[in-house]
Formats: structure tokens, C-alpha cells, sequence
């Protein structure tokens, strides 16, 4: 192989890289892992750029316990109460493990929207017998 094609192959593989490199993670994308069930909905994130939605039935008298921490980029969560009223939003800096007390019974609706992120966000229905983070 002469010089000029062994510059020129290099020279492509050096653009293939940067282009998987800078689309890794650019548009929706998801690595980590995520649970969810019918009292608990929990992103392990280790890179994510999108958005993750989860609704639970919640009853009156009802605490969701919630850790939410940004590690790097943003996350921002919100819980919807079910008439739509945003019952709690933020950016998971700051203070990471609250509890949220529930007024009313329905659907509510957890949104998860990140860029370039990496985190967690754990929310748990709690009851008398259930320790806040099993």
C-alpha cells in the first residue's frame, strides 16, 4: 500500500469514528436500565438523551418516596397529578431523596426528560410495612 492510500484510509476511519462518536447519544437514546411496576418506577441512567414516561394508580393518603440525582447533563422529572397539575417538578440537583404525599386518588404521570445524562431516579410507593428504599 502506498503512502497516499494508507493517508487516505486513515483519514476516512478518523471520520468514521468522530461521526459515531459525536452520534453516540446525540438524538434519543437510552443505556442503563429501567424498572417499572405497579408501585415503583425506577431509571438507572448512564447515558440518556429523550424522554421516559410511566403512569401509576396512586389512592388518597397514599407517599411516594423519590430519589432523583443528576450525575452529569440534565434531568428533568415531573409528577402529574390526575387532572394534569404538575405536583412536582425538577431538576434532581440539590435535594435527592424526598417523600410526596398524595391528596387525591387516579393515574398519575411521572415524565423523565434528559440531555446528555447520566443519574438516577427511583420512586416508590410507600406504606406502613415497606422500609423507604427496599
Amino acid at each position: 500500500m502506498n503512502r497516499k492510500s494508507l493517508t487516505a484510509t486513515l483519514l476516512t476511519l478518523c471520520i468514521l469514528g468522530l461521526a459515531v462518536f459525536l452520534t453516540a447519544c446525540g438524538r434519543d437514546c437510552f443505556v442503563g436500565s429501567r424498572t417499572a411496576e405497579a408501585g415503583s418506577y425506577r431509571l438507572d441512567i448512564d447515558r440518556m438523551t429523550g424522554t421516559d414516561r410511566f403512569t401509576m394508580e396512586l389512592g388518597t393518603g397514599d407517599t411516594l418516596g423519590v430519589q432523583f440525582e443528576t450525575v452529569k447533563g440534565s434531568i428533568y422529572m415531573e409528577i402529574k397529578e390526575p387532572d394534569e397539575s404538575s405536583l412536582y417538578a425538577g431538576n434532581g440537583k440539590g435535594v435527592t431523596e424526598f417523600t410526596v404525599s398524595i391528596s387525591q386518588s387516579g393515574t398519575y404521570s411521572i415524565y423523565v426528560e434528559a440531555r446528555h445524562a447520566k443519574g438516577t431516579v427511583y420512586i416508590q410507593r410507600i406504606d406502613g410495612k415497606n422500609a423507604l428504599w427496599n
